[in-house]
């Protein structure tokens, strides 16, 4: 390639140039930049580089930084390349190669900005407030006063004379400085320095003030300051700089319609042009075409190669393009794409991807494929497709994710950059945390290119792990995974009620697995005539869940869900915590069954059985229950029990007669027939009279809530019974098989003779009946045997085994599976859901349906498309004899219905148990510990199987298939208990029972993986102290001492040992005995816990030293002096840890505050008996939160070893060598390491709540759709010292992005992905995901994204402004431009000579080929949502205003004043809220004076629930989530707090509530006065300039000019002061003006704003009253904006510019006139104040013929909006076919209700407010907008749409008239005219306004052109004068 590209270059170089060719209709190419400001300064770089110090994990990073030499005079440095360079060498001595780099993109892209602007902007208050001078150097705050050197007081006598109580900081708003010394003072004064770093006088004070903090003088805080010579003009204006230039956004070129032509013929705004030196100045960014692929030529690599030649490589590649254009153009098109046919089209997603899969530079050439695909469409429908390639992406898209679909995430971890979000400021946050875990991670010895796959692991187990079968997303997401069918060969526990592959209502499913694989909507499940969807409802139907739940089972039968639907019913444990306190002396007095085996096998005729004996001690009872310990209460409550089990085992029993003898159909109508027969008898006995005769029952599933269910008694199930086999040849036995399966059950009656529900419970509670309550446990085999056997319709064997283990069955599954505490539980395909109320959230469906709805079968639905990728299911199966009946009656590809959910559950890896605790709803509260401190793994002794245990080959498929040996084994228990305590002898057997276990990997019961076990040494908390007597207190401390000595001594002996593989067996054998001999001794100890302490201590000591034998090593280190020294320290070090992390809870415990522990108090967390810490989670024992015994050990290993325990024993374990077996000390270590990085990832998982996803496995290779880029070594500034260690770690960092080549998320995600890839070398995965199919040219744009990795500076050192750069663009096109954001910017034109709106390349001249757009970041929302907690519902209408201190104060005003800088209305849509702010500290209140402010106040929020919760922004908006007890906490407030720090503005939610007495008054139903009350501030919504200049300010509403008052030229910031002070000063109500007409408008684009202009002149001439124009300012033209306030002053009429942000809650638009017309017509009730009673829009190209108060007074006869219909009475005949309306749905719709036109319309906004007309228009059309085909006329279509909602006034006809719709006679009388496109002529407007207008549009444009001719001349003027002119408008707000 390169030897090809040099010979044709060399050809082209000789030639001297190739001749320029261009097609006809092809332009030069010329290039665009486009520049993005902010609205405040450039902050110095040194400044933000100390912001990434200070947001860096260490507080102490900023001052490391502060006080490294290269910065104590870096701010004196003379330029910002000099400053930079001081940056750099403290970077190099203070972090991490990558974190250099991260902190070198993060100033390219001036990242940090907004958050030393916040800290500039506090500063600059506080100073004016204080009165601190400009000049001063530094000052400081404390006690309310302000300290300045260089007064009489000293700073040391100003510390000295400090007498305050210490103050709260907010550690983002400063730099808290951390003492290293020990506090002696509590709570001493704040000082908080502003100060400038980098400077002589910083240092000094902060070297006086540390002073002071490290001796505990002071608190120490500082705050940046601005240097006194670059510090903002009084006025509001700059002393030089200008906005800082911004990255992080995109821009789209997008060719514009040009059906009608909009271009003006007056020429460029020169006014407002840019001049060359700052086209000249543009760095960064500034060329992102330079690494394109042009003609399959690399010029980027070729220049790198040649550099000789770069001159000629770019006319090369100019040549290149121009031809590449010419071919679009000679194909028949104008180079976009539209020359190509729809077949052509076809499949241009398939061609743009295997473009990027085939491509040398797959980024470069995605970027260039999705940022200019006008231009190479033509050349890309060329493409020939691998057919593999485009089956493999059909595959992929059918199974694992939708067509288009796009992702990006790194480390599993998605970035807001796709779709609707384009936040990458955020994501770079993202990228950042990412940087920080992966170091993290590999300094705890994790291998990099592990750790993606470590994270992954980690997170998708979460708390439960196990969730194979459930892996997607939404609740489904975090479903255990339990076996859901009992062992093989056991009875069937379920009855099934529907067969997918067999019933009748699914014979039309399609039957082939293939069918899963193909496209679907997302959240569309599949479903096909597999049984591949098994639903199995484990239920008691004695209680009303289990009610519930089966009952809604059977009805989603009923209602055909193509679900295998299966009952099991089985007892629910009830009042367990009562049976465990019951039990818990009984059970804690007994032995573990490891023990009790220990003792059986010969202990009690040993030498320390001996000893025990002589000294008195006696073991407790070694068998099984102690009836003695029963009390009578506990008998009465077994008896109540086993009535109700009596109960479910009739249920279960006659169900299953159902199902055998009628089949499914008869066993749902059983289901269905009990719950009717139990309703009817509850509804009848116990329900209130008054409930019945007024309806209070409700009915169907739900009046279960408020009915009673009666108990299953023998005549309702009798009853039911016969009605379920009425149909079969079994109904006239039904009365015998109910007499045969109710044998032996004591069972309620059906009637006591008393007419009274009472005597059903009293047969079950009465003492009298106890042998009837025993008998009802069980029946007998011989009794029911009898009686089916007595019983001819029981025909067959099998059928008579179903029914007779039809309890037992259902009841050994529950038991085997610890389902029982539990019930009632949905197993989806093993998937656990609980179907409790206690998780209902919506009373109207059923739990069943809601977990069926809320992604659980979606889940499904994604494991069962893996097994139909993997092989796994088939259409046609492998053989399987031992499934398959003798007699072959079943087809080859049927499948057996239990095989199939056995091969799904086996693939997903499901658990044996269900324990809430470890798994599923439980684990929610799961409290986890790093323990990753090396001293404290360090002291631990371990018991571990040998090394050689379980070493066999991997299991075929089995779940979680063991390590090849015990070598490092990779799960460990910590139990820390006393051992001599009950508690802590069981804990302790269960642990070493769980590590025997591991000496046999791979046999039933053993563990996933090898365990290890050490015994954490927790001095029991009941133990005796010295209040309870010093020799007790002594003797039990004895004790303690030596059973942990014996413990710790036998273990140390095994170490040491170190046996060989051919004893190790035996070792670990004896070992195992001798570690349990020391726990039978404790618990003797234990059981006699009430003797004389100290003779108890003497006979345990001696029987130890019996146990440990003579001569042994064990007995040795026993007796050895410093070895009990040793275990001293060790109980004494163990026991701080306990009291320190696990008694006050688990560091890091999910959801709690501070680590606290959740689920559990202090108190009982210090109450538990012990603990149990597994891979660093931690279970607590006690009688009230359960006892752990073996079986629980069992299921925390597998839940652990699936939640990342597996992922890190296979990255972490050491690999076997072939030559040497490792060391006990290696293999030590190895053990540490994977437990330290397990516990670790396991407690960071759970602190960050993160949710991860994985498009592709980690360490799957690509395939052909798939494109894997390796990391690489980054060079650059800080190469030099990167070692390998270094340049391994991006090996840690992986992006994985889907992602759709030619979508919008392409044009963003290729130069981000290029971007971190150059900064970071990070692995990156392209997964090419195209839409299947196209029909139109999916981008019709060029697009560039600004994502600098480095910084540029110019030839005098100044920071190069990035820009978006368009180079060589050639089209002949009118292009439109957009600016493609986040969705909290305010952008708006600042400067351009080019009306980029209508941009042609051809207008730009050659001489002077680039254009420079400049734009403006106008403010940062502050939205959220606002809650009424009086009536739960938002309070519409509720005026909030955004106020912050004096920033410098306005000429006349107030020192220390607060002014309003924003204002807005909370709307009823999610009680939304927006204000327009900058970076600083601010508060939300309600507006002063105002309606809202009487009626409402403001309750402080807790501060847990002051943001919306996290993951559910974006087109919800902000959910909140508050507790009950919150509620009680809430107080009101004037004001809430907060700040803008970041460029994503900030979020918060506002709750109010209704003052005492206001409750009844409404808003929006105001009369007149309380209205203009209402109006608070007037109509200043946007305020003008802050003070100090730094911010211009945000807002809504802006009063630019106002008739005669003043309007200076050249827009100076003074008269904004002037416009806006008298506003602020007094902010009183301001009565609305009833002589003044008020008009809103909007325009786009040179053309149209020059019919604005027009517009407005006309309105004013004709009107005979005031006149007040509202003005969208969001896409106003800088030229416009200056101009018009000067036009207002120049005719008298007033002019104010509104700004709204498109919420992002509502779905977008992406074309620009779509988006100006839902400006239009959405926001009308918050884009104005609320004093404004009316508006008028009318439409720029109109021009009004009368006056326009006519309009203003008419009646709208009630109704909220009028507008005029389209002309009926004169309409023009030659347009009656264009006339859609009148036609087809329109017609249907409308109902003879009249099409109107939105061109011109009159709104009442008192009328609007009050009916919520606005909330209305943005609900219709946010499900319109979902439909791309409908609001084809969004402003006109949307209203008219909605007039059975909204209705509207019909105006009268000759308020508009336009030629396109309207005949000439009726134009005479017309009152306005419109210049409407006509769709038969496409006639120009401008032609059009002459020809129909005539004389007086001419001469209105002749007059607005000479007043802006006048502005334009005083402009450049005041320009030459150096009074800023035309660049001013970028200073001010």
């Amino acid at each position: 390639m390169v030897t090809h590209a040099v010979a044709t270059l060399a050809l082209f170089c000789a030639a001297g140039g190739l001749a320029e060719t261009p097609a006809p209709g092809a332009s030069t190419p010329k290039t665009i930049a486009v520049l993005l400001r902010a609205n405040w300064r450039t902050t110095p770089l040194l400044l933000e580089a100390s912001e990434f110090f200070a947001t860096e994990d260490s507080p102490a990073a900023f001052w490391r930084f502060a006080e490294h030499g290269a910065i104590a005079a870096a701010m004196a440095l003379p330029s910002d390349e000099a400053q930079h360079a001081a940056v750099e060498r403290a970077a190099l001595d203070l972090l991490a190669p990558l974190d250099q780099r991260l902190l070198e993109t993060y100033l390219a892209t001036a990242a940090l900005s907004p958050r030393v602007e916040a800290q500039l902007s506090d500063e600059r208050s506080r100073a004016a407030e204080l009165g601190v001078p400009p000049h001063a150097v530094w000052w400081a705050l404390a006690c309310g006063r302000a300290y300045m050197p260089g007064g009489a007081e000293t700073l040391d006598q100003f510390l000295v004379n400090l007498r305050c109580a210490a103050e709260p900081v907010d550690e983002d708003s400063a730099h808290v400085y951390t003492s290293a010394g020990a506090a002696a003072r509590a709570e001493p004064p704040l000082v908080t320095l502003f100060a400038t770093l980098g400077t002589e006088p910083f240092a000094q004070a902060h070297a006086a003030l540390r002073a002071a903090a490290d001796g505990d003088r002071i608190a120490y805080a500082h705050v940046h300051r601005a240097a006194p010579g670059s510090r903002p003009d009084a006025d509001g204006g700059a002393t030089g700089g200008e906005g800082a230039v911004l990255s992080g956004y995109g821009v789209s070129l997008a060719i514009k319609n040009m059906e009608y032509k909009v271009i003006d013929d007056t020429g460029a705004e020169g006014a407002f042009g840019i001049d060359a030196e700052a086209i000249a100045s543009l760095g960064g960014d500034a060329d992102a075409d330079a690494d394109d692929e042009v003609g399959g030529f690399l010029f980027s690599t070729l220049g790198a190669r040649r550099p000789e030649l770069v001159d000629g490589l770019g006319a090369l590649r100019a040549q290149l393009q121009r031809e590449a254009a010419a071919d679009g153009l000679r194909a028949g098109g104008d180079g976009d794409g539209s020359e190509l046919k729809v077949w052509a089209l076809a499949d241009l997603g398939y061609q743009a991807a295997y473009r990027v899969a085939t491509a040398a530079n797959p980024l470069s050439a995605l970027r260039d494929i999705s940022s200019n695909l006008p231009a190479v469409a033509s050349t890309l429908a060329r493409v020939r497709v691998d057919p593999k390639f485009k089956h493999e992406i059909a595959q992929n898209a059918g199974a694992l994710w939708s067509p288009g679909q796009s992702l990006v995430t790194i480390n599993g971890r998605s970035l807001p950059l796709v779709g609707a979000d384009n936040n990458y400021f955020p994501a770079l946050d993202l990228v950042r945390d990412e940087v920080r875990l992966a170091s993290t991670l590999v300094a705890r010895g994790a291998p990099p290119a592990a750790v993606p796959r470590l994270l992954a692991a980690t997170h998708d187990g979460g708390a439960g792990g196990g969730g194979g079968a459930a892996g997607g997303s939404g609740a489904a997401a975090t479903a255990v995974c339990i076996e859901p069918l009992p062992a093989e060969g056991a009875p069937a526990a379920a009855v099934w009620l529907s067969n997918v592959e067999k019933d009748a209502p699914f014979r039309q499913l399609p039957r082939s697995f293939a069918h899963l694989l193909r496209p679907s909507w997302p959240g569309q499940v599949a479903f096909i005539r597999r049984n591949i969807y098994s639903a199995i409802i484990v239920a008691d139907p004695t209680t009303e869940d289990g009610a519930r739940a089966l009952h809604t089972a059977v009805a989603l039968v009923q209602q055909g869900a193509p679900l295998r639907v299966g009952l099991v019913v089985a007892r629910a444990e009830r009042d367990a915590d009562d049976a465990a306190d019951a039990s818990t002396t009984h059970a804690e007095a007994k032995l573990a069954p490891s023990l009790r085996a220990h003792l059986a096998s010969g202990w009690a005729q040993s030498a320390a059985a001996a000893e025990l004996a002589a000294a008195g001690v006696t073991l407790p009872h070694a068998g099984g229950d102690d009836g003695a310990a029963r009390s009578t209460a506990g008998a009465a409550g077994a008896r109540a029990l086993r009535g109700a089990s009596a109960q479910v085992a009739l249920y279960a029993r006659a169900l299953a007669v159902a199902s055998q003898l009628g089949g499914s159909t008869a066993a749902s109508t059983f289901v269905l027939a009990v719950h009717e027969l139990r309703e009817r008898a509850g509804d009848a006995d116990g329900m209130d009279p008054f409930a019945q005769m007024f309806g209070g029952g409700g009915g169907g599933i739900d009046g279960l809530d408020a009915i009673e269910l009666a108990p299953i008694t023998r005549d309702i199930v009798g009853e039911a019974l016969v009605h379920a086999l009425s149909r079969t040849k079994h109904a006239a036995q039904a009365d015998e098989l109910v007499s045969a399966i109710c044998v032996g059950l004591a069972l309620p009656d059906s009637d006591d003779g008393t007419g009274e529900a009472g005597g059903r419970v009293q047969l079950l509670d009465d003492a009298a009946h106890a042998d009837d309550a025993e008998q009802a446990v069980s029946l007998s085999d011989v009794q029911l045997d009898a009686a089916l056997d007595a019983l001819p319709s029981i025909e067959s064997a099998a059928a008579s085994d179903a029914i007779r283990n039809a309890h037992t069955a259902a009841a050994d599954f529950v038991a085997s599976r610890s389902l029982g505490a539990s019930l009632p539980l949905l197993l989806l395909n093993g998937a656990v859901h609980q179907l409790g109320d206690q998780a209902a959230d919506d009373e109207s469906m059923g739990a069943l349906d809601r977990v069926l709805m809320m992604g659980a079968l979606s889940s499904a639905e994604s494991a069962v498309r893996a097994l139909v990728r993997s092989g796994d299911l088939t259409d046609a199966p492998k053989a399987q004899p031992q499934q398959q009946p003798a007699d072959g009656t079943v087809n080859a590809p049927a499948y057996d219905p239990d095989a199939v959910l056995r091969t799904i559950a086996r693939k997903a890896s499901c658990l044996d148990q269900y324990h809430p605790r470890i798994v599923g709803a439980g684990a929610a509260a799961a409290k986890f510990v790093a323990l990753d401190d090396e001293a404290l793994t360090r002291r631990r002794t371990y018991l571990a199987p040998p090394q050689h245990a379980g070493a066999r080959a991997a299991g075929d498929g089995d779940a979680g298939s063991a390590t090849a040996s015990c070598a490092a084994p990779p799960l460990a228990h910590w139990v820390a208990v006393d051992l001599g305590t009950a508690a802590g002898v069981r804990l302790a057997a269960a642990a070493l029972e769980r590590v025997e276990a591991a000496a046999a990997l791979g046999a039933p019961g053993a563990p996933p993986a090898c365990v290890r076990a050490s015994v954490v040494h927790r001095v029991d908390p009941r133990a005796p102290t010295s209040a309870d007597g010093a020799s007790a207190a002594v003797a039990t401390r004895a004790l303690t001492l030596a059973l942990a000595s014996a413990w710790e001594a036998v273990l140390q002996a095994h170490v040491e040992a170190d046996a060989s593989d051919a004893s190790a067996d035996g070792a670990f054998a004896r070992t195992l005995d001798a570690l349990r001999g020391v726990l039978l001794i404790g618990a003797a100890a234990a059981a006699r816990a009430g003797a004389d302490a100290s003779e108890r201590s003497i006979g345990a000591i001696g029987a130890l030293r019996a146990q440990l034998g003579e001569g042994g090593r064990a007995r040795e280190l026993f007796d050895s002096a410093q070895h009990t020294l040793r275990v001293q320290a060790l109980i004494a070090a163990d026991g701080l840890w306990c009291a320190r992390v696990l008694d006050t809870g688990a560091r890091g415990a999910s959801g709690g505050d501070g680590g606290a522990d959740v689920g559990a108090s202090a108190s009982a967390r210090a109450l538990a008996d012990g603990y149990v810490v597994t891979n660093g989670r931690v279970l607590d024992d006690s009688a009230a939160a359960g006892r752990i015994d073996a079986g629980a050990l069992a299921m925390l290993e597998a839940s652990e070893w699936r939640a990342g325990g597996e992922a890190v024993g296979a990255a972490l374990a050491p690999a076997a060598s072939a030559t040497a077996a490792p060391s006990v000390a290696e293999r030590r270590e190895a053990a540490d390491r994977l437990l330290r990085v397990g516990s670790w990832l396991r407690q960071h998982a759970r602190a960050d709540g993160v949710e991860r996803v994985r498009a592709l496995e980690e360490g799957a290779a690509c395939a052909l759709a798939c494109v894997q880029l390796g990391a690489t070594r980054v060079g650059g500034a800080h190469a030099h010292g990167e070692s390998d260690v270094d340049a391994g770690l991006a090996a840690a960092l992986h992006m994985v992005a889907l992602v759709d080549p030619l979508s919008r998320a392409a044009q963003r995600l290729a130069p981000v992905l290029a971007q971190l890839r150059a900064s970071l070398g990070l692995r990156v995965t392209l997964i090419l995901n195209p839409s299947p199919s196209q029909t139109d040219l999916p981008l019709k744009d060029f697009y560039r994204y600004t994502a600098p990795h480095a910084l540029a500076f110019d030839e005098r050192g100044r920071r190069a402004p990035p820009s978006a750069r368009f180079g060589s663009l050639s089209t002949p096109h009118t292009l439109t431009l957009h600016l493609d954001t986040a969705a909290g910017w305010l952008t708006e034109p600042s400067a351009c000579a080019h009306d980029m709106d209508n941009f042609r390349l051809a207008d730009v001249p050659n001489a002077a080929p680039t254009v420079l757009a400049e734009y403006r970041l106008a403010a940062l929302l502050i939205s959220g949502s606002c809650h009424d907690l009086s009536r739960q519902v938002p309070p519409n209408g509720l005026q909030l205003v955004l106020s912050a201190p004096a920033a410098g104060v306005p000429p006349g005003g107030a020192a220390g004043a607060t002014h309003v800088l924003a204002d807005t209305l909370v709307m009823q849509n999610l009680g939304y809220f927006q204000l327009q702010a900058f970076p600083g500290p601010f508060a939300v209140r309600l507006a002063s004076g105002s309606l809202s402010e009487e009626v409402y106040e403001i309750l402080e929020l807790p501060r847990a629930a002051r943001t919306p919760e996290p993951g559910r922004r974006g087109r919800r908006g902000g959910a909140l989530v508050l507790r009950e007890a919150d509620l009680e906490q809430l107080t009101p407030v004037a004001q809430q707090r907060l700040a803008v720090r970041s460029f994503e503005g900030a979020t918060t939610t506002l709750l109010v509530r209704k003052r005492a007495g206001k409750e009844n008054v409404q808003l929006l139903e105001a009369d007149g006065e309380q209205q203009q009350a209402a109006a608070g501030g007037g109509g200043a919504r946007r305020r003008g300039a802050r003070g100090g200049g730094a911010a211009r300010g945000a807002g809504a509403r802006e009063a630019e000019a106002a008739g005669g008052g003043g309007g200076g030229g050249g827009g100076s910031s003074g008269s904004l002061w002037n416009a806006a002070s008298s506003l602020w000063a007094t902010a009183k109500p301001r009565a609305p003006d009833d002589e003044t007409v008020h008009i809103f408008s909007l325009a786009s684009g040179q053309l149209y704003e020059r019919f604005l202009r027009i517009m407005m002149l006309s309105v004013v001439e004709k009107s005979s009253r005031k006149v007040k124009f509202w003005l969208i300012r969001n896409f106003a033209s800088a030229g416009f904006k200056a101009a018009v306030p000067h036009l207002a002053a120049a005719k008298g009429f007033e002019v104010e510019f509104v700004r709204y942000q498109w919420p992002p809650w509502l779905r977008a638009q992406s074309e620009k006139q779509r988006i100006i017309w839902g400006y239009k017509i959405l926001f009308l009730d918050v884009l104005f104040p609320l004093s404004l009673k009316k508006v008028i829009y009318i439409d720029a190209d109109q021009v009004v013929r009368s006056d326009i108060a006519e309009l203003w007074d008419l009646d709208l006869k009630g109704r909220a909006v009028g507008m005029t219909p389209f002309c009926s009475h004169d309409a023009n005949p030659h347009t009656t076919g264009f006339r859609f309306w009148a036609q087809g749905y329109w017609v249907d719709h409308l109902r003879s209700r009249p099409y109107h036109i939105s061109a011109l319309f009159v709104v009442d906004l008192q009328a609007f407010r009050a009916r919520a007309a606005g909330d209305r228009y943005r609900v219709f059309y946010d499900s319109l907008s979902a439909d791309p085909n409908s609001l084809s006329n969004l402003d006109q279509d949307l209203p008219n749409y909605a007039q059975h909602s909204v209705p509207i006034a019909s105006l009268p006809e000759h308020w508009l008239w336009c030629e396109t719709w309207c005949g000439n006679a009726s134009k005479a009388e017309a009152r306005t005219i419109d210049l409407c496109n006509n769709p038969l002529t496409k006639e120009p407007k401008i032609e059009m306004a002459k020809r129909i207008i005539g004389q007086r549009w001419i001469d209105l444009d002749n007059e607005a052109r000479a007043i802006e001719a006048a502005f334009a001349a005083n402009a450049s003027a005041a320009s030459a004068r150096g009074g800023g002119g035309a660049r001013a408008e970028r200073d001010e707000l």
